[in-house]
């Protein structure tokens, strides 16, 4: 059983699949599940009631897709679980010769519950260690609102009534908000590698990663929204020499989470800096791109962060967010911002300790929140929270708040707000 992207579209007006709409096909015979399908279909284009123009607007492919892979992680579980209590179960053959789609045998309730407590014995095999909450919460939810969706249509095994289903909390580390100290920024500032007006005269070595942490620190993007950045957003901004470096001008942020647009303030000191990216570093790298996939305009990318001259036939091409998420876990390793943790090796068993980066690329947009909210308190705003919201592109103001409020009255006993406000005054390490 796997994912699939696909560029079909039915012939029904009322089933049209946007171009790259997932589906989940079988894996012994390739044919489609058809129950998943119209499952996505009626949760992310019909339930919109929009259309597929506007539905784009208001879903992210990116969604979809998540959910698609959470429910072929939840499939899998529930055919080895089928095959478990019924031996000699041919669960792959489809009900009708010739079709090219089939259901599932019915499960229950009671199954999501057996999934849901499956999910925290595993072990991550890309971090090693237990999945994290954030994820076991997700795919329950997905598992849980599929079979909702199969109950409604008598497509669920008879249960006297649907149990609550509870997804537990372990104080799981993704949870806890993590903010870098000052004296943290300062030597990761220098680990990062050096802005474009501080490179050497040979160009090395890159300042793209210094550029996207500076960018999130200083307006709370998040690293993928940092990745979808074009010079068009950038080249059409007022500079203006003769305003403070740490004045700001208004980024109208388009691709973002949600795909919900929001204003965020960019510093002028920051705009200089990529400006002087783009028509340096990001310039040579297009130029080293001429040599091996670049031969015509039509093909040139407009992002605006691109991998550096040193990526040879990849040069030239849009950088992606993990790629981003990676120089800054590699600055943080190098400049000692490290804890051990204890992993699991999940063909093993066996239990090792490692050294692991201590922050993330998300704690920036963190860090960018609390020392807003101190310095804006310092400053006399009696409740920053509104503003906050705005700038990070919080749907609700709760959520700003249930993420924040704890820590930063945390920060606040510990550390006087006016060094935050001296912090954002100098973020260009001046």
């Amino acid at each position: 059983m796997r994912g699939c992207g696909g560029d079909t579209v039915w012939s029904e007006v009322d089933y049209a699949l946007p171009a790259g709409f997932p589906f989940i096909v079988d894996d012994d015979n390739l044919v489609v599940l058809e129950d998943v399908l119209l499952y996505l279909h009626a949760t992310f284009i019909k339930a919109t009631g929009a259309g597929l123009a506007k539905h784009r607007r208001r879903t992210s492919m990116h969604s979809v897709h998540a959910a698609a892979y959470d429910l072929v992680d939840f499939l899998r579980f529930i055919v080895f679980r089928i095959a478990q209590r019924q031996p000699g179960i041919v669960i792959s053959e489809p009900q009708d010769s010739g079709v090219d789609h089939f259901h599932l045998p019915k499960f229950s309730y009671s199954d999501v519950i057996a999934y849901r407590d499956n999910l925290y014995t595993r072990i991550s095999k890309q971090t090693h260690e237990p999945l994290a909450d954030q994820t076991c919460g997700r795919r329950v939810y997905r598992a849980l609102h599929y079979a909702d969706w199969l109950a409604k249509r008598g497509r669920l095994l008879d249960e006297d009534s649907r149990p609550d289903i509870v997804v537990v909390q372990t104080n799981d580390k993704d949870y806890f908000v993590r903010t870098l100290t000052e004296q943290s920024w300062r030597g990761l500032q220098n680990r990062l590698g050096p802005l474009p007006s501080q490179r050497s005269e040979y160009g090395f070595p890159s300042s793209r990663p210094r550029l996207t942490a500076e960018l999130s620190l200083s307006t709370g993007l998040r690293v993928d929204e940092v990745a979808r950045l074009t010079i068009h957003q950038i080249l059409s901004l007022p500079y203006d020499s003769q305003a403070t470096p740490e004045s700001k001008v208004p980024l109208r942020v388009t691709r973002t989470k949600r795909l919900k647009p929001r204003t965020v303030e960019l510093p002028m000191y920051l705009l200089y800096e990529l400006q002087l990216y783009i028509d340096g570093e990001r310039r040579d790298a297009l130029r080293e791109a001429e040599k091996y996939w670049l031969r015509d305009d039509s093909r040139r990318p407009s992002a605006l962060f691109l991998n550096g001259t040193d990526a040879h036939q990849h040069a030239g091409k849009p950088v992606k967010a993990d790629v981003i998420s990676d120089d800054f876990h590699q600055a943080c390793l190098r400049n000692a911002l490290t804890s051990v943790r204890e992993k699991i090796d999940p063909e093993s068993g066996v239990t090792y300790f490692t050294s692991v980066a201590q922050h993330r690329f998300h704690d920036l947009r963190h860090t960018f929140a609390v020392w807003m909210y101190l310095s804006e308190k310092a400053s006399g705003n009696a409740e920053p929270w509104k503003q906050i919201q705005t700038l990070l592109g919080h749907t609700s103001l709760k959520t700003t708040m249930d993420i924040y409020l704890k820590v930063v009255n945390v920060e606040r006993q510990a550390i006087n707000a006016s060094v935050f406000d001296a912090t954002r005054r100098s973020w260009n390490g001046d």
